[in-house]
């Protein structure tokens, strides 16, 4: 059953409301078998949880992050020089290191399925990255 022929369903017939499973199926989720609903908002209270988040996002943020320029040769050097290379390697914005930013992120990859910044630009160049919620 998909949204709109919920709203069809409430609108036409008021007096036969839908079932909790029916309601879920439409809005795309599902009962658990213990029946108690899981959000990303509740497993994180769960402490086995949290710390597996925690342990897989501060690892990965914890991983050097290097901007690097091709050589005409063929191989590569770092370009600690390039305008955004600060920005990845040291400070994302001015209330986040670089990795508590790139560890907020994966946090919210792993737990949320996505992770998002706001990319601030100056002429062109990111000089700035702020997480999103998911």
């Amino acid at each position: 059953m998909n949204i709109l022929s919920w709203f069809k369903r409430s609108v036409e017939n008021p007096a036969q409301p839908l079932t909790n499973v029916e309601l879920l199926s439409a809005l795309g989720g599902a009962l658990s078998n213990t029946g108690v609903s899981v959000t990303e908002k509740t497993a994180l209270r769960n402490v086995a949880v949290f710390a597996c988040i925690r342990i897989l996002s501060e690892t990965v943020a914890s991983l050097p992050l290097f901007i690097y320029r091709r050589l005409d040769a063929g191989g590569r050097e770092r370009a600690s020089g390039h305008p955004s290379y600060s920005v990845l390697h040291d400070m994302a914005n001015p209330e986040m290191t670089a990795m508590t930013f790139r560890e907020v992120v994966q946090g919210h990859a792993v737990s949320w399925g996505n992770g998002y910044a706001y990319i601030v630009r100056t002429n062109g160049w990111v000089t700035e990255l702020w997480p999103l919620m998911p």
